[in-house]
Formats: C-alpha cells, structure tokens, sequence
C-alpha cells in the first residue's frame, strides 16, 4: 500500500496535524515521534490497536483519534474482534467425555482461562493406565498439549471461588450431577449451569446464580413432589458411569459454547436458563423443555 504521510503542525497547542494522502487528517496532543516511524511503516494489513500500542503517554481522547484516523484512511484495517469467551474466567466440573467435549469446545471458542474440577480418580474406561491422581489432573494434561492457554486443575469450589470464576460448566461423568458438588458451588457463590449427556438423552440447564435463581435443588424437590420414588432413583442414576452418544455428546458442548457466549455478550441471556432445563432425546425430532420455580423448603434464593 503507498502512503504518503506528512506532519503540519499547528500554531495552537502542542497539536500536530497528521495528514494521509491530503484527504484524511487529525489534530492529535501528546504523541512523540515513533508515531510518525509507526505511520511510515503502515501497510493497511496491521489492526489500529496495535498500530497505537505502546503510545499511552497521549490521552484516550489522543489514541481514540489516531485510531479514528488509521481506520477512516486506510492505513490499517480492523481484526477480528476478540471471542467475547475470552472475557470469561470459566471452569468445568468433570472429567469424562463430556467434560472433555467441553472444554475442547471452549478454548477452540477462544477461552483463554480454564480451570478443571474433578477430585476423584480417573475414570478408567476415558482414562486407562492413567497416572494421574484426579480426573481433573488426567484431563489438564491432555489438555494443555494441543490449546497453549491458562488451563489448571482445581481442587475444591472454594478453590474456584478464590480464583474468581465466573462460570462453572458442571459436566458429570455420571448419568446425573453430583448434588453435593452443586450444593457447594451454591455455598460459594458460584454462578453454574448443569449439563448432561446420557445415551441418547442430552441436557442443558439451569443456569444457577446462588440467591437469585432457582438452583437443581430446587428441581429435585419439585420432582420428589410428583414421584416420591426420584430420591432413589437420583441415587443409583449418580453412581452411574455415562456412556453418550457420539453425536448428542457434540451438540451439547456445540450448544454450550453458543450459551456461554452469549451470556459473555449479555447477561440479559441468563433469564432464558433460570429454572429451565432444556432436553434433546435422538429419539424425538422435538426438544422438550422442563421449566421449575424456588421452592420454598430449599432456601437457595435469598435476594428480594
């Protein structure tokens, strides 16, 4: 790209006025010379925020400017907009297949910070001949080889509380989520949404923000309600090795990634998932949503 770029200055102020082409110009304070090295070597290839980087001794108002000035010229071009996952201090709680699914789907997203939480042993039909203490450990290292970013093994919620996070994906093993798990990220404060992959049978949902919606808790009483028999069959369902298919194992992480970015841009998203779980059984061309309000014996929403 030929540029030609030339400084005047101005005889009010300090000012200079940058000019491209003797078409596009800007009257811009507080910048020193490698301004003018930066705007010879332009190639219109190079995004306005790296031509600017390094410039912060001018005001935002300066740099606001000189970016205004790169773009409406030609002198850079925008990139690509940052994944607004990469904003997001996010975790998975698992470490089977789904929670691999997961958190593959995510860093290839863009998420830049993952924390894995999983105390118990490696599940040896996803991980045999494991050498790894903790699920959370076997998955971090598969991992970190193949996505160059943050990722670590976490040892508890509080542990996940301490670091900020500001979504925990559970993704269980099991054929249903550990309660006493999802009872501790609602001890932490810990915004979570459920998932679950069993045969042909995926879920997605509730979002949970402790003390403002209603948690899985919640769900369970409501259910106990209308089957007296759930609690038992809660109990054998989470001692229950899952086994996904495929398929369904995709769309759920495919699915998940969509909400957590859409959740990144809004948080207006997250009335769509309060007390809402959404299904997907391979067997019925129709989803099937499952939609449940705070129960008054469970005592998770204390916000007016």
């Amino acid at each position: 790209m030929n540029t030609r770029v030339r400084a005047e200055r101005i005889p009010i102020g300090e000012a200079v006025r940058y000019w491209v082409d003797d078409t596009c110009w800007a009257e811009i304070a507080g910048l020193d010379g490698e301004l003018d090295r930066r705007l010879a070597s332009a190639d219109g290839w190079t995004a306005p925020e790296r031509m600017t980087r390094g410039l912060a001794r001018g005001s935002r108002r300066s740099l606001d400017a000189l970016v205004e000035l790169f773009s409406r010229s030609g002198l850079a071009v925008e990139g690509p907009a940052a994944a607004p996952i990469a904003s997001l201090r996010l975790a998975v709680a698992g470490s089977g297949m789904l929670a691999r699914a997961v958190a593959q789907a995510l860093l290839r997203a863009g998420a830049t910070q993952l924390q894995v939480l999983d105390p118990q042993p490696p599940d040896p039909f996803i991980w045999p001949s494991s050498p790894h203490a903790t699920g959370a450990d076997a998955l971090v290292r598969a991992l970190r080889p193949r996505h160059r970013v943050q990722v670590r093994a976490a040892t508890s919620a509080m542990d996940l509380a301490s670091a900020g996070t500001d979504l925990v994906l559970v993704a269980p093993g099991r054929a249903e989520a550990d309660r006493w798990l999802l009872e501790q990220l609602v001890r932490h404060d810990l915004t979570h949404m459920v998932l679950g992959c069993h045969r042909d049978v995926g879920r997605i949902g509730p979002l949970v923000m402790p003390g403002r919606t209603p948690c899985v808790g919640c769900q369970d009483l409501a259910r106990t309600r209308h089957d007296p028999q759930w609690p038992a069959v809660l109990s054998q369902l989470d001692r229950a090795q899952a086994r996904p298919q495929p398929t369904l194992l995709q769309w759920v992480a495919a699915r998940t990634v969509l909400e957590v970015g859409w959740l990144a841009r809004s948080l207006a998203r997250a009335e769509h998932w309060q007390g809402r779980v959404e299904l997907v059984d391979l067997h019925y061309p129709q989803q099937r949503e499952v939609n449940f309000r705070a129960h008054p014996d469970c005592g998770c929403v204390w916000s007016p």
